[in-house]
């Protein structure tokens, strides 16, 4: 199903095709005001980009660690992981 909007009356509405394509136009009748119309469908992908003040997974800081936290709780002993990258370090006695 893919959400389409009626170009005669603006009326809202999912077209129930099941496999559907970027490249290809489709056509459909629209349950308010009866007119056929054509439509494409376009596949957007975004990025949001944000700062690493520790350099990123593949530098050598400064990380800041958090304490990881979980169950089980053995599991996640000594477990810490930056709050900017997501870069796990297991640290023992808690000496961060």
């Amino acid at each position: 199903m893919v959400s389409v909007e009626c170009p005669y009356c603006e009326e809202e509405f999912q077209d129930e095709i099941e496999d559907y394509r970027e490249d290809e136009q489709y056509e459909t009748e629209c349950p308010n005001c009866e007119k056929v119309f054509g439509y494409s469908i376009s596949i957007i992908v975004n990025a949001n980009s944000y700062r690493l003040p520790c350099g990123g997974k593949f530098s050598d800081g400064p990380h800041e660690w958090k304490k990881r936290i979980g169950y089980p709780e053995e599991y996640f002993k000594n477990k810490y992981q930056c709050a900017y990258c997501d870069l796990e370090k297991e640290i023992d006695n808690g000496a961060v």
